[in-house]
């Protein structure tokens, strides 16, 4: 019962995570003509900074203040990989499969969502 909570709270951080991302997103492409690529990864990058305590102290309920700083070098390698991925796939979606680049932003949540969850995971519960 207990991962199933944890989950949940993941999941429930994670839509406020995209709903961010998504303002961004939007905002930046539409409003001030930033290319589709860098508008997504500002959101990400906002998403991590609010994210990251949040996991830690509430998702988590890691309270460990000593390893904090482990735990960010780590969560910043996760973070940066969750980029790569993303970016990458959202390319792919966007500029070679012709996908627009909000159904594409959609499209990837769920697929990255669960693994994205287990590293989160592993970071902050080794």
């Amino acid at each position: 019962m207990k991962k199933i909570v944890e989950f949940i709270k993941f999941s429930f951080l994670g839509f406020f995570g995209v709903f961010i991302g998504f303002c961004v997103l939007f905002t930046l492409t539409n409003f001030f003509g930033i290319w589709y690529i860098f508008s997504s990864l500002a959101g990400e990058i906002a998403n991590y900074f609010i994210s990251f305590y949040v996991h830690k102290f509430w998702t988590f309920q890691d309270k460990e203040r000593e390893r904090t700083k482990r735990e960010l070098a780590w969560y910043f390698l996760v973070i940066v990989s969750y980029f790569l991925v993303n970016t990458s796939l959202m390319y792919l979606l966007t500029d070679i499969i012709r996908i627009q680049y909000l159904w594409s932003k959609l499209i990837l949540i769920p697929i990255l969502s669960l693994p994205n969850y287990w590293a989160t995971k592993k970071v902050f519960k080794p």
